[in-house]
C-alpha cells in the first residue's frame, strides 16, 4: 500500500493530524482518525496483495465518517495507474475546504 501515499489528498491530510476532518451526527473525527481507519480498510481490501489490479469495489453506507473512511481506503488500495489519475484530479482541490 506504500504507493497509495502518492495521493495528494492523503498527503494533505497527514499535515492536519489533530484537526477536525468530519463532523456529523456521529461526532467529530480528526484527520488522524480518518487516515488510520482508511489505512485499515485499504489493507483489508488488499489482503496481502500489492494493489487491487483494477478490481471493482462497491459499498453502501450512510454519509459520515464510515463513508469517507471507506472511500479513502479504496483510494489507498488502488493501482498506481489509478493513483496517478486521482492525483491529477484531486491535487488542485487539496487547499479547498470541504464541508460534510
Amino acid at each position: 500500500m506504500a504507493s497509495s501515499e502518492k495521493i495528494a489528498l492523503i498527503k494533505g491530510a497527514e499535515e492536519h493530524g489533530s484537526r477536525p476532518a468530519i463532523t456529523s451526527s456521529e461526532g467529530t473525527h480528526t484527520y488522524s482518525q480518518l487516515l488510520k481507519r482508511s489505512r485499515q480498510i485499504g489493507l483489508t481490501l488488499l489482503d496481502g496483495k500489492d494493489d487491487l489490479k483494477e478490481e471493482r469495489v462497491a459499498f453502501l453506507t450512510p454519509r459520515g465518517f464510515d463513508y469517507a473512511a471507506l472511500q479513502w481506503g479504496i483510494w489507498r488500495a488502488g493501482t498506481d495507474h489509478w493513483l496517478q489519475e486521482c492525483n491529477s484530479f484531486l491535487a488542485p482541490a487539496t487547499n479547498v475546504p470541504i464541508g460534510v
